[in-house]
């Protein structure tokens, strides 16, 4: 993401979760401050940790999903707008 920010500066980005995957995501965990409080669902970073594997494939599952979905809702709108314009 830095990379394609400070390259172009004109680069638009339109979605990151294509560049989410479990790698980056374990990368991030991992640089994550083990001494601070826990997340807003409570858990601890060391709870997240001993099932980090497991935790980390739902979430990119879920981002998936939603990516999905988001891209057929957008997909649906494009199509009833072109339906009701006068082209």
């Amino acid at each position: 993401i830095t990379k394609h920010a400070t390259e172009d500066v004109k680069f638009k980005f339109t979605s990151l979760v294509h560049l989410l995957n479990e790698t980056t995501l374990k990368e991030c965990f991992h640089m994550l401050d083990k001494g601070k409080a826990a997340g807003i669902d409570g858990v601890t970073y060391e709870e997240y940790e001993v099932y980090l594997n497991t935790n980390i494939q739902k979430h990119v599952k879920e981002m998936k999903r939603e990516n999905i979905i988001r891209n057929r809702l957008e997909e649906h709108i494009y199509r009833k707008g072109m339906e009701n314009s006068d082209l």
